[in-house]
């Protein structure tokens, strides 16, 4: 999968997930870190110091990818390092049993309707992806 500069993935959870639970849409929203640095230069990277145990902020490192995951409740985890685009990907294939490109689907209830072939909870419905459509433009508009 091609990723572009910035973009958003749906992600369907495997049944074992232990932290987000199976039967989930995880929506990835990603960002190239040239271009955060370029446009947001004191937009730092947050992480917790294991040795301190301690917040602490660096600046993103060049030509990588980070990212921001909101579960279906809207609760967000932020990326805690910047990942190459190779690296990304293997962690998102690791956490998903199906992943979709907001790009590829233009239309909300375009992504409903294919996701729903696989099966998705009572809880995904089409207003729920209109929802998450609009909440993405708005994230992506945003950098």
């Amino acid at each position: 999968m091609r990723l572009g500069k910035k973009g958003c993935l749906f992600l369907k959870t495997k049944d074992d997930d232990k932290f987000f639970g199976k039967s989930n849409i995880l929506t990835i929203i990603y960002f190239n870190t040239n271009d955060l640095r370029k446009k947001h230069p004191d937009f730092k990277l947050s992480y917790i110091d294991p040795k301190t145990k301690t917040m602490k902020k660096k600046p993103h490192s060049p030509n990588k990818i980070w990212f921001a995951i909101f579960d279906k409740n809207g609760r967000d985890y932020l990326s805690p390092k910047d990942f190459t685009n190779s690296a990304f990907m293997k962690q998102m294939k690791k956490n998903s049993s199906e992943i979709y490109n907001y790009d590829d689907y233009p239309i909300p209830s375009e992504l409903y309707t294919k996701m729903k072939e696989s099966g998705l909870e009572k809880l995904f419905t089409k207003k729920w992806f209109e929802k998450q459509y609009k909440f993405i433009d708005n994230q992506l508009k945003s950098i």
